[in-house]
């Protein structure tokens, strides 16, 4: 299993079977300027390594404040 993007989720799953090959991130602010903004808590990138949080659900928090900037009515 190698997914694409989000490691904030996919690292859990990539970490919780036998046939976790690879996490695929872009953590390039120009690439994904969301990434950098978004997280109040979240799994830190150290050597090309995705350190997953031991917090409750997915180990992230997620900052209020930017989610209502990007918001879209709809």
């Amino acid at each position: 299993m190698a997914p694409h993007h989000d490691p904030q989720i996919h690292g859990h799953l990539v970490a919780a079977v036998a046939n976790g090959l690879i996490l695929e991130t872009f953590p390039d602010p120009v690439r994904d300027p969301i990434w950098g903004e978004l997280f109040k808590v979240r799994p830190e990138i150290k050597k090309g390594e995705v350190e997953l949080l031991e917090l409750p659900g997915w180990g992230i928090e997620l900052d209020e404040k930017v989610m209502g900037k990007r918001a879209v009515k709809i």
